[in-house]
């Protein structure tokens, strides 16, 4: 028998709503509004719960150059206006078209820095992600204003908005969407026998779909200091 050759599935809203109960034990045929409403909310919250996990490479944004201006410190990251930003990835300064990469300093290192006036091309950021907008700050401060600001941003999950919406996730993330909805549901409408069973799945189901984006490149291994010694200082 031939395989279909189609790529096309991708379950809207609804289906994993009504997927996520069915592994709950509640049959979709008696859900109710207020069910959908109950069930839209604890998406929107999981949401907001996984963008504190690990990062999810598909949620990484390249935002359009930055113009620096001389003198100026910090700049505001707010795209849109919509406040999808929640998290700075990767900066670099743009500098007669070769970029070189500047590195983030805590709240600490960028509060004990002496003179925050100091003018030079910027080698440090911090990045204040204390309300919906963040601001960039950077030292030393830009000495003209034809550098650019090259970034790569975390964004939020698009919000679960109507029930033909299709989830913010690829496809690999699918079946860990569902298997934490049915535990975030199951928490409100599931027999309380199952739901040690629920958690376990919606665990492993993320680990294994947070495992299958990451980057795969070169490693270096790089041997300690103490390597190839045994107990009491000798060599091997």
């Amino acid at each position: 028998m031939a395989s279909s050759g189609t790529y096309l599935w991708s379950p809207e809203l609804s289906d994993c709503v009504d997927e996520a109960f069915e592994r709950c034990r509640v049959d979709p045929g008696t859900l109710d509004p207020s069910h959908l409403i109950s069930a839209r909310r604890s998406i929107n919250f999981m949401l907001a719960y996984w963008a504190t996990k690990d990062n999810q490479d598909f949620r990484i944004d390249r935002l359009a150059p930055f113009a620096l201006v001389q003198g100026t410190q910090d700049y505001s990251i707010d795209p849109d206006t919509d406040g999808r930003v929640i998290d700075v990835n990767n900066v670099v300064v743009r500098r007669d078209g070769n970029d070189t990469g500047i590195y983030p300093m805590s709240r600490d290192e960028w509060l004990e820095i002496p003179d925050k006036t100091t003018q030079g091309r910027p080698s440090r950021y911090f990045a204040d992600k204390r309300t919906t907008v963040v601001t960039v700050y950077l030292w030393p401060v830009p000495e003209n204003s034809t550098d650019t600001l090259i970034m790569d941003v975390m964004r939020k999950f698009q919000d679960a908005g109507y029930a033909s919406d299709e989830p913010d996730i690829p496809y690999y993330m699918r079946e860990a969407f569902v298997s934490s909805l049915a535990y975030w549901l199951g928490k409100k409408f599931a027999p309380e026998q199952i739901l040690p069973r629920l958690m376990t799945e919606a665990d492993d189901a993320f680990e294994t779909a947070n495992g299958a984006q990451r980057n795969r490149g070169d490693v270096t291994i790089v041997p300690s200091a103490g390597a190839g010694r045994r107990r009491g200082g000798r060599r091997r």
